[in-house]
């Protein structure tokens, strides 16, 4: 009986909200991806990305590693998700932020050449 790896995914789909006024929207999915542990080590486990893949389409998952691709239980696997998730909102945060004061950059800057129309260019 083959043994599986387990790794999640959220995805977004698109949906008909009202067909007839060309209304759209999404809607947010997870989705579970099972890859065969193919050979074991020591250390990890080999899994096959797709059914029939050969060597060259196998992949090594260090049991150790901090960030694994795939995990050996569903339950890990969500805990995955749940970790890449808030480093995602982290980093994005992050980037909104930049954004919000480069904006607030351009608009003092903006401010300097209209209050001053000799400098303009």
């Amino acid at each position: 009986m083959p043994e599986y790896a387990y790794r999640y995914q959220d995805v977004s789909y698109s949906i008909i909200v009202d067909a007839e006024r060309e209304l759209f929207g999404s809607k947010l999915d997870l989705r579970e991806e099972r890859y065969e542990i193919v050979k074991r080590t020591p250390k990890g486990f080999w899994i096959s990305l797709w059914d029939g893949a050969d060597k060259s389409d196998w992949r090594f998952v260090l049991r150790t590693a901090r960030k694994q691709y795939a995990h050996e239980t569903p339950k890990d696997a969500l805990l995955s998700l749940i970790a890449r998730k808030k480093r995602q909102q982290r980093i994005l945060k992050a980037q909104l932020q930049q954004c919000g004061e480069a904006e607030q950059l351009a608009r003092k800057r903006l401010n300097t050449l209209t209050s001053h129309p000799a400098q303009e260019r």
